[in-house]
């Protein structure tokens, strides 16, 4: 962690966090959009799965951004970022 607080994407991201984008996050998640989305993922799975939403999810990770997102958490560059995270 030391190390990581002493990299420059870790100061950027300080930097970041003290912008106003940042606090218009706060704000966001104080939102009803933030709260209905809550509500949403709090859903019992069936009721989710009926839902259009759901189901335009469903079609999406069985198309080919899904399989290249999958792909792309496979290579080096990924296994990189895990390791820069951990």
């Amino acid at each position: 962690l030391d190390l990581y607080l002493s990299l420059p994407v870790a100061r950027w991201l300080d930097l970041y966090l003290s912008l106003p984008v940042a606090r218009w996050l706060d704000l966001y998640l104080s939102l009803p959009v933030a709260r209905w989305l809550d509500l949403y993922l709090s859903l019992p799975l069936d009721l989710y799965l009926s839902l259009p939403v759901a189901r335009w999810l469903d079609l999406y990770l069985s198309l080919p951004v899904a399989r290249w997102l999958d792909l792309y958490l496979s290579l080096p560059v990924a296994r990189w970022l895990d390791l820069y995270l951990s």
